[in-house]
């Protein structure tokens, strides 16, 4: 499935789904922190300054995010991610 483009007009229905699923599920908005009805938290990796993390796409994952109120804008004190997609070919033995 291809990803809808941000400013895409289609994008408002995804992001009213979602409003929708998770009011008819008691999910609570917010970042996905610890485990819940729904997932079980496997791995958790602190944050540290200048930390990379590389892991599997496939795997559900979420920002560990405890205290969303502390993140800014201002990249010079903001949290600054970078997703970034990686393909490697794996050699036959």
């Amino acid at each position: 499935m291809d990803r809808v483009p941000l400013g895409d007009s289609r994008h408002c229905y995804i992001v009213e789904d979602a409003l929708r699923c998770a009011a008819r599920h008691g999910i609570a908005a917010g970042y996905m922190t610890g485990s819940n009805r729904w997932f079980n938290q496997t791995a958790s990796v602190p944050a540290r300054w200048n930390r990379m993390i590389f892991y599997d796409g496939a795997v559900l994952h979420s920002g560990d995010i405890g205290a969303p109120e502390k993140l800014d804008g201002d990249p010079g004190r903001g949290r600054l991610t970078l997703n970034g997609f990686f393909v490697s070919r794996r050699h036959a033995a």
